[in-house]
């Protein structure tokens, strides 16, 4: 069902993939918006006003950093080895990790999950132009890729 005159079902489609993508606390490193996109033409064109609609990226670019800031220590384990399985998949050799200078519980939960990672061959504090010790800096196994 069309829900606008500019490609309405594709961005019902969008629409769903990011919903599917929130239920299953995907990392989402890196989002680009599009001022043109399909989700601003459908918004101009239809009746029904969604706030949500409205905050949809057209596309997803996945990118070497990933910050944590906003989960729970209790993500970071299947967060970090999702993000370094794309990297690979990328064919990223250097990652950043952004975990905030706080009470470095994040940083540790990090640390373990990159100890016991495979693919990683070395990681440790960012340089101070990088976020220093509230980011991390993962070198990935180039065989790995």
């Amino acid at each position: 069902m069309d829900r606008c005159a500019h490609g309405g079902t594709e961005f019902q489609n969008i629409t769903q993939e990011m919903e599917s993508l929130k239920a299953k606390d995907q990392v989402i490193t890196s989002i680009l918006w599009d001022v043109n996109s399909v989700g601003e033409k459908c918004i101009n064109h239809t009746d029904q006003s969604n706030e949500l609609d409205a905050e949809l990226p057209e596309f997803i670019e996945v990118t070497d950093v990933l910050d944590l800031h906003g989960f729970y220590p209790e993500q970071v384990p299947e967060i970090v080895t999702d993000f370094i399985d794309n990297a690979l998949e990328l064919k990223l050799f250097r990652l950043r990790i952004i975990h905030g200078k706080g009470k470095s519980r994040l940083k540790w939960e990090v640390y373990q999950v990159l100890k016991e990672n495979p693919h990683v061959a070395w990681f440790g504090d960012a340089p101070p132009d990088l976020g220093g010790w509230g980011a991390t800096i993962v070198e990935l196994k180039k065989e790995a890729h």
